[in-house]
């Protein structure tokens, strides 16, 4: 039974999608939340009426080409983590690439990327 959580428990800390996935599901979470409070259900209307100063085609404009600069972003940032494992893999090992997997670091960085390019 001990061996059999330990499994578990040891899949899921190397699982370099467990915590992505759940960094995005709170990242759909808060846009959807800020979307109710945009829609007038919060005080954001009476505090801030500057921030509306454009139109849609402005809004447009602006979530396409931050949209556009964050998948290129993530996406060099993958490719250079990919390269680096790589490298370093033929040189020390396949080890390495579990090592990786596992930081924490890695996970939630991946987790932030993940997120910010879903709740776009």
């Amino acid at each position: 039974m001990l061996n059999w959580l330990l499994t578990i428990w040891d899949s899921l800390r190397t699982s370099l999608w467990l915590i992505p996935s759940g960094l995005s599901a709170v990242g759909i979470g808060i846009a959807t939340t800020l979307l109710w409070v945009d829609a007038g259900n919060g005080f954001e209307d009476q505090a801030h009426w500057w921030i509306n100063s454009g139109d849609g085609e402005d809004a447009r404009n602006l979530i396409s080409t931050l949209l556009s600069a964050i998948i290129t972003m993530a996406s060099m940032a993958f490719s250079v983590t990919v390269v680096a494992i790589t490298l370093a893999a033929n040189s020390y090992g396949s080890r390495l690439i579990r090592i990786f997997r596992s930081d924490l670091r890695t996970q939630i960085v991946l987790g932030i990327f993940s997120m910010t390019t879903c709740t776009m």
